[in-house]
Parts: structure tokens; C-alpha cells; sequence
């Protein structure tokens, strides 16, 4: 126990000083070594870079008010507006405030958007991003409420919980709590393919989160607006601050032969270098003139694309970015509240979408979004409550933009897959989802498995076909 203690206190104390990759390389089994000499085989070319982007919505966004049926039945057919309408009640978006949303695919079912996304419509309708309906943490595939109320199939532990929901969505195993993230995993795996072993290819605006912890690897937290804060006293001249400096170099030069010492030593040393390392890199001009809304949400986004742009002077062939946008628990004024927070993420994802257009990067960078659930589709009286499945986003150069992948499911209250009061079955694991972006990152489809211990159930790793499509290749 007391090893496993020591382990938990390295990866832990490598966060707080900012957060770093663990030295513990030896530790790493013959699985993930694999994978990386396989991908070092193909990461090969200068430019031969990829990112993916993490936008968590935590709280669990409303995301069929997001994303709406704008069918008004037409030639006899049955309207799936006023289906939503009846289902929503006092939370329906008026049909003529619904941004239309323009389908690559003539024929497909018309939508819309929320009316606070007029940057994200422009986005799908020129082919930068994508849409997949429907989806949630699954064990194993569950086609209607019966088969959970026979206990048929299993269903995803703490279901409603945001603990829980939230858990799983980062980590890839609903029917266990695990404390190690699915991108922790892969960076296990491919950290080797950067040359700079200080700063993790993982990197959090959000501080610690499960999704980048590995079982050897941790994340490096920067600031949005600062980049990296390195540890608190160790980055200025203060008098006061000296004393902490003389301290950490009068650690750094002991020679300890504790092993515990040692490595608790070796942790925060390369976390002051690696701060260093991004800070000089920082420092230098970027090389896109885009403006940046002056928000949250934007400063985030732009220090992202900071970091990119240096990505050469950082070593990096690979980097998976972190970004927690919270507040979305409207159990009240849901529809106020998502106008203001729309707006945020709207703006900020047009910016970050030029961004990269300037740097040249855009089809080497994948932003994804994710949620631990939807929300009910019935109202509380003025807000929504814990659901399950729901739509989320996917944008960038390499995504197979302006369509809908996935089932966008029926929005009739008492179907097959409404558990009650409009919590929807997922249709799509995220299994599959996050498998997807994996295989275009670089992850082998022999180690699908690693990442996600379910994607069996969903998904033939062997059969050489994408598990969705949103993406154009992998």
C-alpha cells in the first residue's frame, strides 16, 4: 500500500508545480511501448503534427435545445419540431429563431441550431465541423428501456451522478471508477514521440482532471491567461521569493539515495524546467493575427493556439489540450443561461478555427466536445434535469464537416428509449466517439482496447473501417 501511496504523491506533486511527465519510463509495459514504435514509424516528416482539443461542457448540457429537429412536416410527413415542441413544452425554441443549418447531403432531415450559434452554423455549413447525435457512456449497446428493466443489459454505474457520468466520459470504462483518463493512457503510450521529455504531451487550462492522467503519465496545467506559472515563488526576484529559490536549488543539489527522495526531486525539477522551456517559447511572438474574444473561454483558446503555434521550438509531434467550461446544471433559466454561455463558446471556437487557418495547422487539429449528459427533455418549470444521451461537436480541417453522424433519436416522450421525462438511451458510445479521434491521432487499432476495455461491444478494431465517419481520414 505504501507504494502505491508513494506513486499516487510523485503524480500528484508533479501537478501542483505546474504538472510535467513522469520519469518513470521503465514502468511502461510492453503494450504501450509497442504502440509507440509503431507510431515513431510513421511520425517521421517536420510537419508531421496532430492535436486534439478538449472542450468539456461540465454540469451536463442541454443539448437538444442545442441541436433541433427543423422539419415542420412537409408533404404529409410528421413534423419533428412540433414533436420537440410538445416534448419541451416552455423550453421549445421558436421555429423561426433556429439557425438553419446547411447539409452537405441534400435530402438529409433539415436542423437547426440554437439561435446563440450563428459562428458554429457558419462553421458546419462551410465543412469545418460536424455534429454526432445521441451519444453517452455505455456498457454495451441497449436498444430500449426494457432491456435495463430486465436487467438484460447493464447499464453505466452512478448514471444520473455528475461525479460519476463526468468520470466516465474521461476515462472510457462506465461499469468501473477508475482514476486513469483514456488520453493519460495515450500519452503513455506516444509520449515518446516528442523530443521534449519536460512538458507533457498532455496540457490542461483546467488543472488536474482525470482524462490526462495516466498510470505514468500527468498533465501540464498552464494558466489561460499566463501559460505556465511554474512554482509559486520561483519565478521572480522578490526578496522573499529568493529564500524558496535557494531552497529548490539546495534540493536539486543533494544527492539523495532514498528513492522516494530522489524521485519526488526529479518530478519537481522538471517541472521548473519544463515551465521554463514554455515560458521562453511564450515569450516569442505568434505568428497568426487572430483576435480573441476576452473571455474565459477565449483566453483559453487562445493560449492553446499559442502553444501550437510553438510547437516546433516545443518538440512536439503530438499534444492533447484540456479545456473545463463549467455552469451548465440548468435545473433553472436554461434557456438565459445557454444564450450566455452559447455565445461564449461560439465566438471562441470561430477564433480558434482561424487560428489555426493562419497557422496553417487546421487539418492537423481536432476540437471535440463533451458533456457527462444531456438533460431531461420535459421542463422542471423554468430548467432540465439529469439525462443521459446527447449531441456534441466536432470541428476541424480533417473532419467530414456540414453532416450528422450518428441517430438523432426521436424526441417523443414515452418512447422505447425514454427512460422517463425524456432521458434518452444513448444511441452512440463514446466508446466509439473517442476511438474515432484515437485512430486519427496516431493510436494503433490493437490498442483501441487499452484505451477503452468495452469498445469490443461497439466496434471491430480489426475491420479497417472508421467506428463513426466524422472523421474524413484515419
Amino acid at each position: 500500500m505504501a507504494n502505491i501511496d508513494r506513486r499516487k504523491f510523485i503524480r500528484q506533486a508533479s501537478c501542483a508545480a505546474v504538472g510535467t511527465t513522469t520519469f518513470l519510463s521503465t514502468m511502461l509495459n510492453l503494450k504501450t511501448l509497442n504502440a509507440a514504435s509503431i507510431l515513431n514509424s510513421t511520425v517521421n516528416a517536420q510537419e508531421d503534427y496532430k492535436a486534439l482539443v478538449c472542450l468539456f461542457m461540465s454540469g451536463g448540457n442541454d443539448s437538444y435545445n442545442m441541436l433541433v429537429p427543423r422539419d415542420n412536416g412537409a408533404n404529409g410527413a410528421v413534423s419533428l419540431y412540433n414533436t420537440y415542441k410538445a416534448s419541451r413544452s416552455n423550453l421549445a425554441l421558436p421555429f423561426n429563431s433556429l439557425l438553419n443549418l446547411n447539409h452537405v447531403l441534400p435530402g438529409s432531415t433539415p436542423f437547426g441550431l440554437n439561435p446563440s450559434l450563428p459562428k458554429v452554423a457558419s462553421l458546419y455549413g462551410s465543412g469545418k465541423l460536424a455534429f454526432v447525435s445521441n451519444v453517452g457512456t455505455l456498457v454495451e449497446p441497449v436498444a430500449t428501456r426494457s432491456q435495463l428493466e430486465n436487467n438484460s443489459k447493464q447499464a453505466p454505474l452512478g448514471l444520473y451522478s455528475h461525479s460519476d457520468q463526468g468520470a466516465q466520459w474521461q476515462t472510457g470504462i462506465p461499469n468501473d471508477r477508475s482514476a486513469v483518463g483514456w488520453a493519460g493512457k495515450i500519452a503513455d503510450m506516444l509520449q515518446s514521440v516528442n523530443t521534449n521529455d519536460k512538458i507533457s504531451m498532455n496540457i490542461s487550462l483546467s488543472g488536474t482532471n482525470v482524462m490526462q492522467t495516466g498510470n505514468n503519465t500527468v498533465e501540464f496545467a498552464i494558466d489561460p491567461e499566463n501559460g505556465s506559472i511554474g512554482i509559486y515563488g520561483d519565478n521572480n526576484d522578490w526578496l522573499l521569493n529568493q529564500v524558496t529559490k535557494s531552497s529548490l536549488n539546495s534540493l536539486f543539489a543533494d544527492n539523495y539515495q532514498d528513492i522516494f527522495k530522489k524521485a519526488y526531486t526529479r518530478v519537481i525539477k522538471n517541472s521548473r524546467e519544463g515551465n521554463e522551456i514554455l515560458q521562453t517559447q511564450l515569450s516569442v511572438p505568434t505568428t497568426y493575427t487572430t483576435p480573441f474574444p476576452e473571455t474565459y473561454l477565449g483566453n483559453a483558446f487562445k493560449m492553446v493556439a499559442n502553444v501550437i503555434a510553438k510547437r516546433s521550438g516545443l518538440g512536439m509531434k503530438r499534444q492533447i489540450f484540456f479545456i473545463d467550461y463549467g455552469g451548465w446544471d440548468h435545473h433553472d433559466e436554461v434557456i438565459a443561461a445557454q444564450t450566455e454561455m452559447f455565445t461564449e463558446v461560439d465566438n471562441a471556437l470561430h477564433s480558434f478555427n482561424a487560428a489555426m487557418n493562419q497557422l496553417s495547422v487546421s487539418d492537423l487539429v481536432t476540437t471535440f466536445s463533451v458533456s457527462e449528459f444531456s438533460r431531461t427533455l420535459t421542463s422542471n418549470g423554468n430548467g432540465t434535469d439529469h439525462g443521459w444521451g446527447g449531441n456534441v461537436m466536432v470541428m476541424g480541417g480533417n473532419v467530414d464537416g456540414g453532416k450528422m453522424f450518428g441517430t438523432y433519436p426521436s424526441l417523443s416522450l414515452n418512447s422505447t428509449i425514454d427512460l422517463g421525462g425524456g432521458v434518452l438511451i444513448p444511441s452512440t458510445s463514446t466508446d466509439a466517439y473517442f476511438a474515432e479521434l484515437a485512430l486519427w491521432y496516431g493510436v494503433p487499432p490493437s490498442e483501441l482496447s487499452t484505451l477503452f476495455p468495452n469498445i469490443g461491444n461497439f466496434y471491430n478494431t480489426s475491420s479497417g473501417v472508421k467506428p463513426i465517419g466524422f472523421m474524413k481520414t484515419i
